[in-house]
C-alpha cells in the first residue's frame, strides 16, 4: 500500500465514522421526539379525559336537579361550578336558548321592540325576513347575522340553539323545518294547517298540536312542540321586555310594567317556578301568547370546560315531556367539539 492508497483508506474510515455518528445521532434525535411526541399526546389524552369527566359531571348535577320544574342561578349545579378547587378545569354554564332564535323569530317581534333600533348596515327586519326567505336556516350567528346586528348583541340576545314552539313561531320557518325533516312535497298543506290555526287566533294544545304534525310527528317533534321558549330565570330583561310589551292584540297588556318589575325583583331573590309564573303572568285571551314564550324551562345549555391548553365546547339539550314521577331530566347531546 503506497501513502495515497492509506490517505484514501484513513478518509473512507473516516466517512464512515462520520456517517454512523451522524445516524447514531439521528436515531437518538428521532427517538427523543418519538417519545417527546407520545408523552405530548399522553398528556393531551388525559387532558381531554379529564375535561371529559368534568362536563359529565355538569350533567349528572342538571339531570338530578331537586326543582325540575325550574332552572335558575338558586340550583345546586352553580355553587358546585363556583366552588370547585382553583386546579380543576374551568367550567362556564350558560342557558342558551333563552334568548330570540334568529332563525325562527317573528320578525314583527323585533319590529315592535327596541331590538329593531339594535340592527346596522340600515338592516331592518323587513331585510331579516327576506334575508331567512332566501339563504335558509344557519348554524352560526356571526357567520349567518352578522350583518344584522354586531357581534356583540348577538352574542346577548340572540341564539341559533331552541325548539320551534308552534304558537308563536314565524310560519315560514315552520315549514322549512318540514321540508327539511320530512319533505318539500307536503309543506304546503303544512304551512295552510299552521295558517288556519293563526287565523282563528286559538293557540294548540297537545291534542291540536299532534293533528297538525300527524304521521310526520316522529320526525318533528321536539323541535315543534307548545313548550315555553324562554326561561324568566335567566333571560335578559330586555328580551323580556319584549315579549311582555308586544302588543298581542292593539295594544300591548296593561299590565306588562308590573310584570316586568315582579318577574325582575322575584327572579332576584328566588327561583321562580312555573306554578308562581301562572300567578304573576294572569293573562287571557291573544295575551296568552305571552305564556308560549315565557316559562321556567332551560332547554339548551352551553357547558365550556377548559384545562391546560385544552378546551371542550358541549351543546346540551333537554327533551321536553312529562315532568310528573320523572326523577331525573333528560336530555342529550347536540355538540360535543375539542379545540386546542
Amino acid at each position: 500500500m503506497n501513502k495515497s492508497d492509506g490517505g484514501y483508506t484513513s478518509v473512507s474510515v473516516l466517512i464512515l465514522i462520520l456517517f454512523l455518528s451522524a445516524l447514531a445521532l439521528g436515531l437518538m434525535v428521532y427517538s427523543r421526539m418519538l417519545s417527546s411526541g407520545l408523552e405530548k399526546y399522553d398528556r393531551r389524552y388525559a387532558t381531554k379525559r379529564i375535561l371529559e369527566e368534568s362536563v359529565v359531571e355538569v350533567i349528572s348535577h342538571l339531570k338530578t336537579d331537586p326543582t325540575p320544574d325550574a332552572d335558575s342561578p338558586n340550583d345546586p349545579v352553580w355553587s358546585w361550578i363556583e366552588n370547585r378547587d382553583s386546579t380543576e378545569p374551568e367550567i362556564v354554564l350558560e342557558d342558551v336558548s333563552s334568548r330570540f332564535n334568529l332563525n325562527f323569530v317573528r320578525t314583527k317581534m323585533l319590529e315592535k321592540s327596541d331590538f329593531a333600533s339594535m340592527m346596522i348596515n340600515g338592516m331592518s327586519p323587513e331585510d331579516l325576513k327576506q334575508y331567512r326567505g332566501e339563504e335558509g336556516f344557519s348554524e352560526d350567528l356571526m357567520s349567518g347575522y352578522g350583518e344584522f346586528f354586531s357581534e356583540e348583541d348577538l352574542d346577548k340576545y340572540f341564539t341559533v340553539y331552541s325548539y320551534a314552539n308552534l304558537n308563536v313561531t314565524y310560519e315560514d320557518s315552520l315549514k322549512k323545518i318540514f321540508e327539511i325533516r320530512v319533505d318539500e312535497g307536503g309543506s304546503h298543506i303544512f304551512l295552510s294547517e299552521i295558517q288556519t290555526l293563526i287565523a282563528s287566533q286559538e293557540m294548540a294544545d297537545q291534542a291540536e298540536m299532534n293533528r297538525i304534525l300527524g304521521q310526520s310527528r316522529k320526525d318533528l317533534y321536539p323541535l315543534i312542540n307548545i313548550e315555553p321558549l324562554i326561561n324568566v330565570n335567566f333571560a335578559d330583561e330586555d328580551i323580556l321586555k319584549a315579549v311582555l310589551y308586544y302588543p298581542y292584540g292593539e295594544e300591548r297588556h296593561e299590565r306588562a310594567s308590573d310584570y316586568l318589575d315582579i318577574l325582575k325583583a322575584e327572579r332576584s331573590a328566588m327561583e321562580i317556578e312555573s306554578a308562581r309564573l301562572d300567578e304573576i303572568l294572569n293573562v287571557d285571551g291573544n295575551y296568552l301568547r305571552i305564556k308560549q314564550y315565557l316559562g321556567t324551562t332551560t332547554w339548551f345549555w352551553k357547558i365550556r370546560a377548559e384545562y391546560e391548553d385544552e378546551i371542550l365546547n358541549v351543546i346540551l339539550a333537554r327533551m321536553p315531556g312529562n315532568k310528573e314521577g320523572e326523577e331525573e331530566s333528560a336530555f342529550r347531546i347536540i355538540l360535543w367539539q375539542f379545540n386546542s
